[in-house]
């Protein structure tokens, strides 16, 4: 089974693009601590809904959990030598920041101006 649980901070803004055929793809990396205390750095690819609610409502270290399996890449760099990442392949991502802020809010819609004062109605407002 290929199955992989990561719980950490959200390292820099999701980046959210859209694959030829409309599916959204979201890419995000997470820092985890390791036993001796130091920071390691995970690879997430996240699809559909879930790459969208990503990237609306989180932001560089918020806290989440991850479920997934874990994958690889392969590449070749401009100097033409071939490379490998691991990347985990999202399935299930929890927020445990509370997603307060949305980067794609509804607009806001400005209050109508107040009517331009009248002058009263009496003899007093008459300029004569």
């Amino acid at each position: 089974m290929n199955s992989i649980s990561l719980a950490g901070r959200i390292g820099q803004d999701p980046e959210l693009r859209y694959t030829s055929s409309d599916n959204a793809v979201c890419n995000i990396s997470i820092a985890t601590r390791n036993y001796q205390g130091e920071t390691d750095w995970h690879r997430v690819v996240c699809w559909g809904k879930t790459a969208e609610n990503i990237e609306r409502y989180l932001r560089k270290g918020d806290w989440v959990v991850v479920r997934g399996s874990l994958g690889y890449r392969k590449w070749t760099d401009r100097e033409g030598i071939e490379k490998v990442s691991a990347e985990i392949n999202a399935q299930e991502v929890t927020f445990m920041t509370k997603p307060t802020r949305d980067r794609n809010p509804a607009p806001k819609v400005a209050p109508a101006p107040e009517p331009a004062a009248t002058p009263k109605d009496d003899i007093d407002a008459l300029p004569f």
